[in-house]
């Protein structure tokens, strides 16, 4: 059945024992909360930054409630994502440890696969060139071999469960779900969506001739230009330049550092959210990979207060994580005054209905 949810398995096997033992909803909360607390410890014990960024970074939006407080797979993005920058940064080099994490990642959402294959072939480069600087270039370490075989495996475990049925319309985007359908028809069955449904016993004819219509994605009908912003701006701050000067901070750090790679990351990440599946609690995850990346290339040694690309990005780091708090209270408000999880409210509705029409 994890082929109808969209997501790898990752999360749905940790709530499994739970739900089979008949465990209360509530626990949901506890494992979520749980979960943000452990990312949370990781960041502040082993993370490189000076102590002004790690006091700000735990009370931002991000970290302090989306993907905390909300209980979805999100929640572990945070924990395994800065476990991944804290292995990237060993300097005994742990290959196999590196693809366990990188593993678990992949299997947490597509995002994560994102993000994993992303981080997961920088590190690979990585060692390429540590190897050949090193002159052992005769054949694959057997850690190296052993590495790549787990985490080809987590990817093939994550195509097992995400191969489409033909019963399920996946919810992409308009343009792609255009597209899907001119290209291979046969993956859309027309019971699949509601409104093909009734417009088939409608009007047969005229629901062969035309395509199925697109699904309601809410916000992923904004126009390109509102979701690049929606996308690599507001995650970060409500000021464009700000935000823009962050990421472009990140990415010449990167560079300098020798790992170009890094900076496809939030860049692939941020095409697959704006072009394929667009949810504004997606966006966030765009944070957490720029405080990964930094995690990566952040030089410790460096202290002194001078004029430097390292200094003036953890001087931007900063505001930007000061200028995110009041995301974080006007969050904790909103739930303390209002109700935003809707069984009961689903509930009432169902009861209202006749008993023959509650399949709706």
């Amino acid at each position: 059945l994890l082929r109808y949810e969209g997501h790898p398995p990752l999360w749905y096997l940790i709530l499994f024992p739970l739900a089979k033992l008949n465990f209360p909803f509530a626990y949901i909360n506890l494992i979520s909360a749980g979960f943000g607390l452990a990312g949370i410890y990781v960041l502040l014990r082993y993370s490189p930054f000076p102590f002004y960024i790690r006091a700000l970074l735990p009370f931002g939006f991000a970290l302090a409630y989306e993907y905390s407080v909300v209980a979805r797979s999100y929640c572990l993005f945070p924990l395994l994502g800065f476990l991944i920058a804290k292995e990237y940064r060993r300097t005994a080099r742990k290959p196999v440890r590196m693809a366990i994490l990188l593993a678990f990642l992949a299997n947490l959402s597509l995002h994560g696969t994102i993000v994993a294959c992303a981080f997961g072939l920088s590190y690979g480069w990585d060692l390429y060139r540590e190897r050949r600087l090193a002159g052992g270039l005769t054949r694959p370490v057997p850690p190296v071999r052993m590495a790549a075989g787990i985490f080809a495996a987590s990817l093939a475990l994550v195509l097992v469960v995400l191969w489409p049925t033909r019963d399920l319309r996946a919810p992409v985007s308009h343009p792609l779900d255009q597209m899907i359908h001119r290209v291979a028809p046969a993956l859309y069955d027309p019971l699949a969506h509601h409104a093909v449904v009734l417009q088939t016993a409608a009007d047969p004819e005229s629901a062969k001739a035309a395509p199925p219509p697109a699904l309601n994605l809410g916000m992923g009908s904004l126009k390109i230009r509102d979701r690049l912003r929606t996308v690599f701006i507001y995650p970060i701050a409500t000021f464009a330049p700000l935000a823009i000067l962050l990421q472009m901070l990140v990415f010449a750090m990167a560079w300098s550092r020798g790992k170009p790679l890094l900076i496809a990351v939030p860049l692939v990440l941020g095409a697959f959210i704006v072009e394929v599946y667009f949810r504004l609690w997606h966006t966030s995850l765009i944070w957490v990979v720029l405080i990964m990346i930094l995690w990566v290339v952040w030089d410790e040694r460096e202290t002194l207060p001078r004029p430097s690309l390292q200094n003036v990005t953890a001087a931007v780091f900063a505001l930007v994580c000061l200028l995110q708090l009041p995301w974080t209270v006007a969050a904790v408000r909103f739930v303390r005054t209002h109700s935003i999880y809707p069984a009961k409210a689903t509930a009432d509705y169902l009861k209202s209905l006749p008993a023959n029409r509650r399949i709706d």
